[in-house]
């Protein structure tokens, strides 16, 4: 049965059509179908057998609410439709317009799914007041009379049997809420013959094309998904999948007064309070929603009056994006909205639901709105299984449409994989609904979505799989509507709106509407592209407004302060890849411009009293920002100008100040001098006369000889005096020039890090070498953790590279380019052999060389493959033979065998064929498994084997010789683009940047896929000893995985900007020649190993911890395998020693004396041994009650501390074996102890969240506990002043902890993900190291509590324990991963490093740019 406002719907809008005939009045029925026409059958209204069918007479519609004049303005004769104009709008009884129908075709496939019932109203001659006829559409039948129609069945139409149904013709078919068609006649097949209950309508298509061509816009179904926004609170009836999460929230709101719901970005939690709680409350209860950071807290006489308004008893205040006020800058609004927040708690009528980003949570357990309790708190998990697909098809089915099952699963397997990803996903339902077939959602259509996107948009578009596909295409769609200074402004509104993530993904940064124009823009043109941007749904306001042309002016965004802008969220941030790109290249650049500006803002308010200038430093470098193309285009503010201005003539002023004041300083002093000399010289005259009166001639000038001697020694003395003075100032001078200086240099260096990270890593390098310093050693770690070696990068012009391949002697390169031309490379010397000769009609999609290097094949998208000539200079490049045909579609990939037999080809029809490499004949019949293209393949090394990959997302393996299929490889989620073979393992990379491997014995894969990349697996290389496995992709990242467990290592290295489309293996096996999508060929340098890692040693086992001899001579390792290792340290590096065995359990912590001569270990047996590590024999310690967790030796070596579960901590004489203290004050588990180097003191960190002192020889507490981390503390250290103490926790934070005063110096060090596991502090306290169950070892510089660059990774599971060398140039590293690894920690070899990144020198301009007067020798010497 139709819903009552549907059939309100159908009935306004359809018409009695009468016309006025020679022959009397003729009936029939019209429906609206835009605004301003009508549609009817054209026999209705005009002769549709005549060549030009011409109105009848006066044609005249009578709605149920008023009657109007039409003509006919365009008609189909075939089809048998007339669409009409009207003379005027129709309106209902109440003066409002009636709305058209909206259209929506079936399909074939519709029907299958099941019945269709249909529902129709017409006007035959014996009912002028309406006739309902309801049904069932039987099929959609290809031609009946003629034309297309479909074909119903109706009880009305089996009653009336031909005239009485005369005057339905015209009348819309309503199914599932749409028009399907129109009526065209009842009770007449193709022959003209009665058919009883028939009837036969024109389907919709027909009609809506014709709207289309004519420019006319046809209503549309509603679409039932939102999009890439939230729902709102109207949209209540079509948001599902939460009904859980809803009864929970409507349960507790009476029973709590706070309540806090949490998620992650894109998990629906402003959905599932706006559409799903708020159409709840009714009656008792009304809702307010705000965002704290735009709108105020209501009052508590605001809260009444509203309750009084609504009669409400209980008033449910949303407080929505919680997160904007815990942020860092926000403190002072954080502490007054918590304040409001527990004022309005305590109101027996109000109850607060706070609804927070998951990744804020830690900020809010620091708040005082802390503690909540768990049943107060609703986590909003990812939507999964039924509940998931519930949202995509329930909303769907109320408007009649299906969703393919296997659209269903494609989708929820997607959004399993991508977390936060539902809004793209309602993005990518809408953009399947405009592309509808028919009543269905189907597969075909979502993996069409990609293909939609225009190539030459944007490089990127192409890159984008999944449901970036969706986000995409709408965001390009807008974007390419634009000119070019407006797609300027786009990007940088939406850089504006980007906060930065600083060890965090990029996350929305919410602004004034104010903020987003610059000084020189044209205010009206920025202002439209705003609300553009608003309308498509890219941005925001925080009103929810959106300001059209036609708003009254006081309701335009640029007049009202409070107007707030926010992307519409954060997974544009991760599923757009322009975006990503132009954060990227303009990150750097627009932080320095919101740096500048928060100074301008500063200078605003200090201006009165002179302050909120910018230093000599931030000047210069303000000053050569304010020069580069990037200010133009970010945009910067008069006020910006403005400061640099008055800095730099404040500056000036004040070096003019102190050279005036040091001229005059001189000329005072000269001054005094002069006078005290002239005094002295009077005064001695008087004395020589007066002598001379007195003793004579001869004494005077002895005395006067003596004087003068006196006075010369001291003149000498001034002299020397002031030459210190004036050399102790230029010293100063010096020192303070290199510290502004190397400030400069470090900020320069972070500018062009991702842009030129040559320049980079010099203007690092110079940085360091002027003076040591926590920034520049920690940019110098990062460029060094994310740069893989360039060695060198040859331009071939601007096209896309397509293919790329090297002859096997390694002197010839080979590419392949979009617009079907080859290029030949000269390797050794990077020119050009031959280039451009026009090889393919379409794009060259592969090249290989022949085994002997004498012939490059090639293959297109022509569907040819081809031969050419790479032997002889004079007939270079020429082709061999006639092109080879036989495939039927373009040919994707291409290999040629190692032996020199044999070449394969696939193809987008998902066919290989072999081909004989000498003939070019084929050499086996087509093999035919693949179901889609065969996108990827390649030959084993002995050319024995086949690998191939395709569309249809499997891999397959077959035997070259037999052309027979040896196994089928399953598990890729999506496209496979690239494989290769690595002895008995298989690997493969797909669309989504997954990486894959299989045991090709047995088919089965290892492990699960790994996302590795962002966008698609553009190739895959194997190193020559077979252990790394090196990816590309169209990200512009290569990544290293270990191919015996399939992990990748390490951090993505990014060679320089831009997609990467291919790689390569050089001959040698030492580089790689990767290709760009801007014509580059790059070499780049293997390693296989994670950088600064100089050695990486794998054990047979889990390992949990280490100890390190005072000497560091001696390494001790130990974990799951019942044994200690002890290795030998020395200038050439680890050498295993001796392996202890005779524990009964894995080991539980270690301890080696100072000298190295001694080792304690304990198990999980709880048994602590004792152990001469000379001679290999132990003595067993203790058996001790409880778990041991931590062994420490004594400075001196004499006493041996133990801890664990028992909550304490013993002190034991070595020499004896007895127990010597016990101590006791923890209450819970001791994980780590630590004695200072005076062997003094102790500290021991405890699973009870505190840290403590003791004297060891009294055995008592020095002070209180160090309180402060929020979960078990980990492990501690002494730093070696005494004074300090470092410790971590399983709140992933380091702390730094003043001793005399018991309290945290600055603020806790953040950075890891995971449970910090252990520290470790540098001899000289400068350096401390962590290691995490994030899998990272991090660096920080102690004095400015910063970490030094980006975690180091390496390790592939949890990395347990850490140990410094003596001399701080070494840390050692073990994990849960059975590894052993050694870090360079030296900052000299991080400086040869960066040098041989960079692969040159400053050059003459760069050190007048950016060392101006400052000298420094050459930074890398060759």
């Amino acid at each position: 049965m139709l819903a009552s406002d549907e059939r309100r719907q159908l009935h306004a809008a359809t018409a009695r059509v009468t016309v006025e005939t020679t022959h009397g009045e003729q009936r029939g029925t019209a429906f609206l179908i835009a605004d301003g026409y009508a549609l009817t059958a054209l026999h209705v209204v005009a002769d549709r057998h005549s060549d030009q069918p011409v109105a009848l007479g006066p044609v005249r519609l009578w709605f149920p609410s008023a009657s109007v004049e039409a003509t006919l303005f365009f008609h189909d004769r075939q089809q048998d439709f007339a669409l009409l104009r009207l003379a005027s709008s129709v309106c209902d009884e109440a003066g409002q317009p009636v709305s058209p129908l909206p259209l929506s075709p079936l399909c074939e496939e519709d029907l299958t799914a099941g019945v269709r019932s249909f529902l129709s109203v017409g006007f035959p001659e014996a009912r002028p007041d309406g006739l309902w006829i309801s049904g069932e559409v039987r099929s959609t039948l290809s031609q009946v009379g003629g034309s297309p129609a479909l074909q119903l069945f109706s009880d009305e139409a089996a009653a009336g049997q031909g005239a009485p149904l005369a005057g339905l013709s015209g009348a819309p078919v309503w199914v599932d809420g749409a028009v399907a068609g129109l009526l065209r006649w009842a009770t007449l097949d193709d022959q003209g013959k009665s058919v009883a209950g028939s009837v036969f309508a024109c389907p919709i298509e027909a009609p809506v094309a014709a709207l289309h061509t004519l420019g006319i816009a046809p209503p549309q179904q509603r679409c039932p998904y939102p999009g890439i926004v939230s729902f709102s609170s109207e949209e209540g009836s079509r948001f599902f999948g939460r009904r859980i999460e809803i009864d929970w929230l409507v349960e507790n709101i009476r029973r709590h007064r706070l309540l806090l719901v949490i998620g992650a970005s894109g998990s629906g939690k402003t959905s599932l309070v706006v559409a799903g709680l708020v159409p709840k409350l009714h009656g008792a209860l009304t809702a307010r929603l705000l965002r704290p950071a735009t709108d105020a807290l209501p009052t508590t006489n605001q809260v009444q009056t509203q309750l009084a308004d609504s009669r409400a008893e209980r008033l449910v205040l949303i407080v929505d994006q919680l997160e904007e006020v815990l942020r860092p800058d926000r403190r002072s609004e954080q502490h007054a909205l918590i304040r409001q927040l527990q004022t309005l708690t305590k109101l027996p009528t109000v109850t607060v639901v706070l609804v927070l980003r998951a990744d804020f949570f830690p900020e809010l357990m620091a708040s005082e709105l802390w503690p909540i309790e768990p049943a107060q708190r609703l986590e909003v998990a990812p939507l999964l299984g039924d509940r998931l697909i519930e949202a995509i098809v329930e909303p769907a089915r109320q408007q009649g449409v299906r969703v393919d099952s296997d659209l269903i699963e494609r989708l929820r397997s997607e959004v399993s994989d991508e977390p936060g990803a539902l809004p793209l996903l309602q993005e990518t339902l809408v953009l399947l609904w405009e592309r509808r077939r028919g009543r269905r959602l189907s597969l075909r259509a979502y993996e069409d979505l990609a293909t939609l996107i225009d190539p030459n948009q944007t490089s990127d578009a192409l890159s984008v799989s999944g449901l970036g596909a969706a986000l995409t295409l709408h965001a390009e769609a807008f974007l390419s509507k634009r000119t070019e200074p407006e797609q300027r402004l786009c990007r940088r509104t939406l850089l504006r709106l980007t906060q930065f993530g600083e060890g965090r993904p990029h996350t929305r940064r919410q602004q004034a509407w104010s903020a987003l124009f610059s000084a020189d823009d044209d205010k009206a043109q920025t202002e439209a592209l705003l609300q553009q941007l608003v309308r498509a749904r890219l941005i925001t306001t925080s009103v929810g407004s959106d300001p059209g042309p036609e708003a009254p002016s006081e309701a335009r965004p640029s007049e009202k302060p409070e107007v707030r802008v926010d992307l519409s969220h954060e997974v544009m941030l991760s599923a757009w890849p322009r975006l990503r790109r132009w954060l990227s290249e303009h990150r750097q650049a627009e932080r320095l411009r919101r740096r500048l500006e928060q100074h301008a803002e500063e200078r605003s308010r200090l201006a009165s009293r002179g302050g909120g200038l910018l230093d000599p430093v931030e000047t210069r470098e303000a000053e050569q920002f304010l020069q580069r193309a990037d200010a133009v285009e970010l945009g910067v503010s008069e006020a910006v100008r403005m400061l640099v201005a008055d800095s730099r003539t404040q500056i000036e002023r004040s070096e003019a100040a102190a050279r005036d004041a040091a001229i005059e300083q001189a000329r005072q002093a000269l001054r005094l001098q002069k006078e005290r000399e002239t005094a002295r010289a009077r005064l001695w005259r008087i004395t020589a006369t007066m002598t001379l009166l007195l003793l004579g001639s001869a004494t005077v000038l002895l005395l006067w000889a003596l004087r003068e001697r006196r006075w010369a020694k001291v003149r000498q003395e001034q002299a020397t005096h002031w030459a210190e003075s004036e050399a102790e100032a230029r010293k100063l001078a010096t020192e303070k020039q290199k510290l502004a200086t190397q400030r400069f240099l470090t900020a320069q260096a972070a500018v062009y890090r991702d842009d030129a990270p040559d320049l980079a890593a010099l203007l690092g390098v110079a940085a360091e070498t002027l003076g040591r310093g926590a920034e520049s050693e920690g940019l110098l770690l990062q460029l060094l953790a994310r740069r893989v070696p360039l060695r060198r990068m040859i331009h071939l012009g601007g096209q896309p590279v397509r293919a790329l391949s090297q002859s096997p002697d390694g002197k010839t390169l080979a590419a392949g380019f979009s617009d079907g031309q080859i290029w030949l490379i000269d390797e050794p010397s990077g020119k050009p052999k031959r280039t451009s000769w026009n090889a393919h009609s379409g794009e060259v999609t592969a090249l290989d060389f022949s085994s002997d290097g004498k012939r490059l094949f090639s293959t297109g998208t022509d569907k040819l493959l081809r031969a050419w000539n790479v032997d002889a200079d004079a007939s270079l490049g020429q082709a061999i033979g006639t092109p080879i045909a036989g495939h039927t579609t373009a040919i994707r990939s291409l290999t040629t065998s190692p032996d020199g037999k044999l070449m394969a080809t696939g193809s987008d029809d998902g066919v290989i064929m072999l081909w004989d490499q000498q003939t070019g004949e084929l050499a086996g019949p087509p093999l035919r498994e693949h179901q889609r293209a065969v996108m990827a393949l390649r030959f084993g090394p002995d050319g024995k084997q086949l690998l191939s990959g395709g569309d249809d997302q499997t891999v397959r393996l077959w035997d070259a010789r037999t052309a027979r299929r040896q196994q089928v490889l399953l598990g890729a989620p999506n496209t496979v683009r690239a494989v290769a073979l690595i002895g008995k393992l298989a690997a493969a990379g797909d669309w989504e940047g997954n990486v894959l491997l299989w045991d090709v014995t047995t088919g089965k894969p290892i492990g699960k896929p790994q996302k590795g990349h962002r966008l698609s697996v553009s190739g895959l290389a194997v190193s020559p000893s077979g252990t790394l496995l090196i990816s590309s992709s169209w990200d512009g990242e290569l990544r290293r995985w270990r191919p015996e467990t399939g992990l990748t290592f390490g951090p993505a290295l990014r060679p320089r900007q831009g997609a990467l489309q291919s790689l390569i293996l050089r001959p040698d096996g030492q580089s790689l020649w990767s290709a760009t999508d801007d014509g580059r060929l790059l070499e780049l340098q293997i390693d296989e190993r994670s950088p600064l890692e100089l050695e990486a040693h794998v054990l047979d086992s889990e390992l949990s911890s280490i100890s390190q001899s005072s000497d560091g001579k001696t390494l001790a390792i130990g974990g799951w395998g019942k044994q200690v290792e002890l290795w030998r340290i020395t200038e050439q590096g680890l050498s295993r020693q001796r392996v202890l065995t005779g524990h009964e359990g894995s080991i539980s912590a270690l301890g080696l004396s100072p000298d190295g001569k001694r080792l304690a270990s304990a198990d999980f047996h709880k048994v602590v041994k004792l152990w001469d590590v000379a001679r290999g024999s132990s003595q067993q310690l203790v058996q001790s009650e409880e778990l041991v967790n931590a062994l420490a030796f004594s400075p001196d070596g004499e006493t041996l501390a133990i801890a664990g579960f028992d909550a304490t901590v013993r002190l034991f004489d070595v020499r004896s074996g007895k127990e010597r203290q016990v101590l006791r004050g923890h209450g819970s588990a001791v994980w780590s102890i630590a004695f200072f180097r005076d062997g003094k003191r102790l500290c021991s960190a405890s699973h009870d969240q505190t840290i403590r002192l003791w004297d060891v020889q009294t055995g008592q507490a020095v002070g209180a506990p160090l309180v402060g981390h929020r979960y078990p503390v980990t492990s501690c250290q002494f730093l070696p002043d005494g004074e300090r103490l470092l410790s971590g926790s399983e709140d992933k934070t380091l702390r730094l902890w003043d001793l005399a005063t018991g309290k945290t110096i600055g603020q806790p060090l953040r950075g890891h993900s995971g449970r910090v596991s252990q520290v470790a502090i540098s001899p000289d306290g400068r350096v401390a190291a962590s290691v995490s169950e994030d899998e990272t070892l991090r660096l920080w510089d102690v004095s400015s509590q910063q970490a030094l660059g980006p975690g180091l990774v390496g390790h592939v599971r949890s990395v347990t324990a850490v140990a410094q060398s003596p001399d701080g140039t070494k840390a050692y590293t073990v994990s849960l991963d059975g590894s052993l690894r050694v870090w360079d920690l030296s900052v000299s070899s991080w400086l040869r490093r960066a040098c041989r990144l960079a692969g040159r020198d400053l050059s003459r301009d760069e050190r007048e740019r950016f060392l101006g007067d400052v000298a420094l020798p050459p930074l890398c010497q060759p």
